[in-house]
């Protein structure tokens, strides 16, 4: 891919990304018309944190901050964390199998949003 928005990268864009069909939560999203955040500036919280010996969990704090910091640099977009049961833009959950949101994971999934 070169980073350029051409055939090959669009092709690409419309592959299927995991098993989770790409469906709004209509318990979140009912009676809003508005889908974007109204401001830039985003809070987020890790609610759950995965369980491996090999990644501590300040490493999976690390690993979370470099992507946001990532998707700063080109966005308009900031992005600050808050502490696990604070209000937040966005939830982080680190969890397997038949999670509570009706598309449970199977062993091909390892995310959705």
């Amino acid at each position: 891919m070169t980073g350029v928005a051409d055939k090959e990268t669009q092709g690409i864009m419309n592959l299927p990304q995991c098993s989770a069909v790409d469906k709004p939560n209509v318990n979140i999203l009912q009676g809003s018309s508005n889908r974007k955040w109204s401001r830039l500036s985003l809070t987020y919280r890790l609610e759950s944190h995965a369980h491996f010996q090999q990644i501590s969990y300040a490493n999976q704090i690390s690993i979370v901050q470099d992507a946001f910091n990532e998707w700063s640099k080109h966005t308009p977009l900031s992005f600050e964390m808050v502490c696990n049961t604070c209000l937040s833009d966005i939830v982080l959950q680190f969890v397997e199998g038949d999670h509570g949101d009706g598309v449970p994971f199977d062993e091909k999934t390892i995310a959705h949003a």
